[in-house]
């Protein structure tokens, strides 16, 4: 009787586990391969960052201590456009030597930035942004966070929708 591939394997991997050299390094480590594969498990970037910002650099971006941390979820226009020192001016206004708490967002990049959602209190950042007509939602990254405001700032025609180009990272497929 000859056996199919999946039992050969699954054979063999029972005859590891009953290793008892090898049987109890191949259960830790089939225990953390998802963990491994979600990204979180050797990711030692903290979650949350908060402090008084010291810097805004453009009208999604500033600096709390030495992180520098992206606005997620929103697209504001940026330079040639006219409107991007606009954007720069507002977010300046509502954050510098203010206090902001943010949560990265899992799974962001980290090397040069930090992509999160912020707040100042109670009030989301990206969402401010989006109602005082600097920013629209970036759908692929918001998850719908920040459809209400877009709806909202449309219907008060502070939208930038109709004038801003989505860049192509921001579309659902």
């Amino acid at each position: 009787m000859s056996l199919s591939k999946s039992e050969n394997w699954g054979r063999h991997l029972a005859s590891v586990l009953h290793n008892p050299v090898y049987g109890r390094k191949v259960v830790i480590l089939i225990a953390i391969l998802p963990a491994i594969a979600l990204g979180g498990f050797l990711d030692d970037t903290p979650m949350s960052y908060g402090g008084k910002v010291r810097q805004v650099m453009d009208g999604s971006t500033f600096k709390i201590a030495q992180h520098t941390i992206r606005l997620s979820g929103i697209v504001v226009p940026s330079l040639p456009d006219p409107r991007a020192d606009a954007a720069t001016v507002h977010l300046r206004a509502l954050i510098l030597d203010q206090k902001v708490k943010c949560k990265r967002r899992p799974n962001s990049p980290t090397a040069k930035r930090v992509v999160a959602y912020c707040s100042l209190g109670k009030r989301d950042l990206g969402k401010e942004m989006i109602l005082s007509g600097f920013a629209i939602e970036c759908p692929r990254y918001s998850f719908g966070r920040y459809r209400g405001a877009e709806r909202l700032a449309i219907a008060k025609g502070h939208s930038l929708r109709d004038t801003l180009h989505l860049p192509g990272y921001c579309r659902v497929s």
